[in-house]
């Protein structure tokens, strides 16, 4: 359902510590905006705050995740990357339900068939 890389893994948990949150959960979510209709937006769960009913935690090597429901058919099959660059890190977003992808990688269009 969703893959995050070893080079994503280790960013989350880097952040993670870096906040003084050993749990690690973060929150995936798509919101309306960017350059394209749609944009995804990472941020960490606050520790002891219940996830809410219409929410999904996921867990894979190394991460823990939490996706809205209405959010799964934009994420089905996301592979999030993390690289470095001369202007700093950036998660990258590899979505094959994306039909169109701005060229910062952070926004796109849902493709609807």
């Amino acid at each position: 359902m969703l893959v995050l890389s070893a080079a994503a893994q280790a960013e989350v948990q880097r952040l993670a510590r870096q906040w003084g949150l050993e749990q690690g959960w973060f929150r995936l979510e798509v919101r309306s905006g960017g350059c394209r209709s749609l944009t995804y937006a990472l941020q960490f769960h606050p520790p002891g705050q219940a996830i809410a009913p219409d929410e999904q935690s996921l867990e894979g090597d190394g991460w823990r995740a939490i996706i809205r429901d209405r959010d799964l058919p934009y994420l089905r099959g996301l592979t999030i990357d993390y690289s470095e660059d001369l202007v700093g890190g950036n998660f990258r977003f590899q979505n094959p339900n994306a039909r169109n992808n701005c060229s910062c990688g952070h926004s796109f269009d849902h493709d609807e068939s």
